[in-house]
């Protein structure tokens, strides 16, 4: 445990039984849940503020610039690398290296940005500004309330769509 409480990247990285990347998902709540929740019907959710006309990352219940309450609006769900690092070291054995962690600008709004992985290509084939789609990985709940959530990562847009 981190001072205050906090789990650590690699805390959370020694619970998973799968070689594959998957950050610490918390317990949804009645405010982020969509968010978790969207991969199943393949839908990036966001909060949305009908008072700036803007979508905001991450998750709230009111918007961060006018404090009114937030909707939840679906995403087109595409958008391209705004910047990326490839990690190439081992923080636990299960997880194999190296794996690339973006920040993905959306095509819905200009500087609605979330960090995410890039799967489905070589690392070393990812660039910025490359356009991507997104994708979501299924993860259990690991709490009390089970719920599914499904990790939005981003794969390489296919020629001509995405």
């Amino acid at each position: 445990m981190r001072p205050g409480g906090g789990r650590g990247y690699c805390e959370a990285m020694q619970e998973l039984s799968t070689p594959q990347v998957r950050p610490y998902v918390p317990t949804p709540t009645s405010v982020d849940r969509p968010f978790w929740t969207g991969g199943a019907d393949s839908v990036l959710r966001l909060p949305f503020c009908e008072s700036c006309a803007r979508w905001f990352f991450p998750p709230a219940a009111t918007c961060p610039d006018c404090n009114e309450p937030a909707g939840i609006r679906d995403t087109s769900g595409a958008g391209v690398v705004y910047t990326f690092t490839v990690n190439v070291q081992r923080f636990h054995p299960e997880v194999a290296v190296p794996y690339v962690i973006a920040l993905v600008e959306l095509d819905d709004q200009a500087g609605l940005r979330i960090p995410a992985g890039i799967v489905g290509c070589p690392p070393e084939s990812v660039e910025i500004g490359m356009p991507v789609t997104v994708a979501f990985e299924e993860v259990a709940g690991t709490h009390e309330d089970k719920d599914r959530v499904y990790v939005p990562v981003f794969a390489p847009s296919t020629p001509g769509g995405h």
